[in-house]
Formats: C-alpha cells, sequence, structure tokens
C-alpha cells in the first residue's frame, strides 16, 4: 500500500516538472495536458481512498492488537485457572483418602467399643454367676453348719437332760 502511495506521488511530481508551454496551440499536446491533468485528479481521488482504506486498516490492526492482548490476558488467567483447578482437585483427592482413614479409624474405634462393651456385659453376667453360685454355695454351707450346730446342741441337751 505505502508502495502505491509513493509511486503516485512520484508521478505527481514528474508530471509537475516536465515543463508545459501553454503558448503552443498543437492539439496533440493540449490533449497531453489534458490527460494528464485528468490522470492527476484520478491519482490524487486514488492517494485519497488509499489513504482513507490505510486510516481504516489502522483501526483494524489497533484494535487487532488490543484484541491480542487482551486474548494473551484471557490466556494468562485461564492457565492460572488451570492450575487453580489441578492444585483443588489434587487437594480434593487428599482431602477424600484422609476422610477415609478417618471413616476407617472411627469405625474400628466404633467396633472396639461395641466389642469391649458387649465383652463387659458378658463378663459382669460372668461375674454375676459365679457371685450367685457363691452365695447358693455359702447359703448351703450356713444352713449344713447350722444343722450340725443344731444337731450338736441337742445331743449335748440330751445328755444333760434329765429324764423324766
Amino acid at each position: 500500500m505505502n508502495k502505491n502511495i509513493i509511486i503516485l506521488l512520484i508521478s505527481i511530481i514528474l508530471i509537475q516538472i516536465i515543463p508545459i508551454n501553454a503558448q503552443t496551440t498543437n492539439t496533440n499536446q493540449t490533449m497531453t495536458l489534458n490527460a494528464y491533468g485528468a490522470l492527476v485528479e484520478q491519482q490524487q481521488e486514488n492517494i485519497t481512498s488509499l489513504e482513507e482504506e490505510l486510516t481504516k486498516k489502522d483501526k483494524l490492526l489497533a484494535e487487532y492488537i488490543s484484541y491480542k492482548k487482551k486474548n494473551i490476558e484471557l490466556n494468562k488467567n485461564i492457565t492460572e485457572l488451570n492450575k487453580k483447578i489441578i492444585s483443588i482437585k489434587t487437594e480434593k483427592e487428599f482431602v477424600e483418602s484422609k476422610n477415609k482413614d478417618y471413616k476407617d479409624i472411627i469405625s474400628d474405634l466404633i467396633n472396639k467399643q461395641s466389642n469391649e462393651t458387649a465383652n463387659n456385659y458378658v463378663n459382669s453376667y460372668n461375674d454375676m454367676k459365679k457371685d450367685l453360685f457363691n452365695f447358693k454355695i455359702a447359703g448351703i454351707f450356713g444352713v449344713i453348719v447350722c444343722l450340725v450346730i443344731g444337731l450338736m446342741m441337742m445331743r449335748a441337751k440330751k445328755k444333760y437332760e434329765i429324764p423324766l
């Protein structure tokens, strides 16, 4: 585009440098002068249209550059967000594994506690049975001892009793 503008400017300058003899009445020279004038006007119109096109393209280029900068920023943000997502996923997996470990520990503690409670109940029941058995034995032994003492007292009483 810049080459076209430079060529147009050079052609306009060359046209202005070429000496034109205004006093000649030759038709060829008049036609050449009119042709140069028309060519100059056409070149000026081309220059203005090219300048307008250049300003439009400059605006488009500026927009493109600003969009490119925004795109670069957005790509940076996307990579940062992807890094955050990866770190959050890693943290989630870590927390899930810890949660599983804690669930296992809690279920083990609950099982141990329930087993200990059941064992405590069984042991208490067995102790109660032993105590009851011991109490029965003691009662039976006490009754036997009382009977023996009673018999011995009755014999001793009969010994000292006077028959009537």
